[in-house]
C-alpha cells in the first residue's frame, strides 16, 4: 500500500503544506509536482499520488491561501506570483528538476511555472483549463468573495451550499436554466470532504479563485517550450476546450479521459499520464 505523507516547507508569507507520497523516490524519474484546482487543496489528487507514487516521488503542495497553506502576501495575488510561491517551497524541499501537473487553477499556476522555469520542468500535465475568454468576467468576479463567518454558524451551511451548486450551476450562486450544469452530484463523502477544504481557507479562498478568472491563459500558453499534454475528463466542464487549448501549446499531445466517478476513471487518468512522463 502506498503511504502519503504530510508535511510543510517553509516561505517567507509562513508555511506551504503538502502531501507526499515518496515511495518511489530510489525510482531514477523526476518528480512530480501536482497542483490543485480552485477552491480545493491538495487533498482532491490523493487518488493521482496512491496511483502514481509508487513508480515516482509526487509532491502535491496546498496554493497559498488554499488547504492548509499560509496565505498570499499581496491583496491580489495574480498567477505569477502563486507559481513563484510554489516554486519557493519546492526550494526549500530540495526539488531542483521535476515533472509538473495543473487542474484548473492549477494549470494556470502551472504555466506560469513552466515559462518561468524551463530549466526545471521537465514534462507538463494541463487537466482541463480553458482559453474562451468571459465576456462576463466582472459578473463572475463579483460572485467571488470571502464568507463571513457568523456566530450563527450559516456560514457551514453557505460553505455547503457553494461546493455543492458548482455541479449543478456555473457560477454556482446563478440558479437558472442557462446556467444549469448536466454534472450531477458527486457522492456525499466527497461533497463533504470538498466543503471541508472550503471551511479551511473560507476568508482567503476568493483570492486564488479571482486571480485564475482574470488570468489569459491564450495569451501564456504560446510561450510554453517543455513538452505538453492537454488532457481533461469527459465530465469536466472544460472536456470540449481540449483541442482550442492544443492548438496555444505548442506541439501539445492530447489525452480524452473517461470520468472519475469510480475507481476505472482515476486508473485511465493514472495510466495517461504515467504514460506521457515515462515516453
Amino acid at each position: 500500500m502506498t503511504r502519503i505523507r504530510r508535511g510543510f516547507a517553509d516561505i517567507e508569507e509562513g508555511q506551504v503544506h503538502y502531501h507526499e507520497g515518496d515511495a518511489g523516490t530510489e525510482s531514477g524519474k523526476r518528480p512530480l509536482v501536482m497542483i490543485h484546482g480552485s477552491p480545493v487543496s491538495s487533498r482532491t489528487v490523493l487518488p493521482f499520488i496512491r496511483r502514481l507514487s509508487p513508480s515516482r516521488r509526487v509532491i502535491a503542495p496546498d496554493t497559498l491561501g488554499n488547504g492548509h497553506s499560509s496565505p498570499p502576501a499581496p491583496e491580489k495575488p495574480d498567477m505569477a506570483y502563486l507559481a513563484d510561491a510554489h516554486v519557493r517551497a519546492l526550494d526549500t524541499l530540495g526539488i531542483e528538476q521535476f515533472d509538473l501537473y495543473g487542474h484548473h487553477t492549477g494549470a494556470k499556476i502551472g504555466v506560469e511555472i513552466a515559462i518561468a522555469h524551463p530549466d526545471r520542468v521537465g514534462k507538463f500535465i494541463i487537466d482541463g483549463a480553458s482559453v474562451r475568454q468571459p465576456d462576463n468576467r466582472e459578473m463572475l468576479l463579483s460572485g467571488i468573495k470571502p464568507i463571513e463567518i457568523n456566530d450563527d454558524g450559516t456560514h457551514l451551511l453557505r460553505a455547503w451550499h457553494m461546493v455543492r451548486d458548482a455541479y449543478l450551476f456555473f457560477p454556482w450562486w446563478k440558479h437558472t436554466a442557462e446556467a444549469r450544469r448536466e454534472l450531477g452530484l458527486p457522492d456525499t463523502a466527497q461533497l463533504h470532504a470538498e466543503v471541508v477544504d472550503m471551511i479551511a481557507c473560507i476568508d482567503t479562498y476568493h483570492l486564488v479563485y479571482a486571480a485564475a478568472i482574470g488570468d489569459s491563459l491564450e495569451e501564456r500558453l504560446p510561450h510554453l517550450t517543455v513538452p505538453t499534454l492537454v488532457a481533461a475528463a469527459e465530465t469536466d466542464q472544460l472536456y470540449g476546450e481540449i483541442d482550442d487549448v492544443a492548438g496555444y501549446a505548442p506541439n501539445a499531445e492530447i489525452a480524452r479521459l473517461p470520468s472519475r466517478r469510480d475507481d476505472a476513471g482515476w486508473d485511465a487518468a493514472a495510466e495517461a499520464f504515467a504514460a506521457f512522463l515515462d515516453s
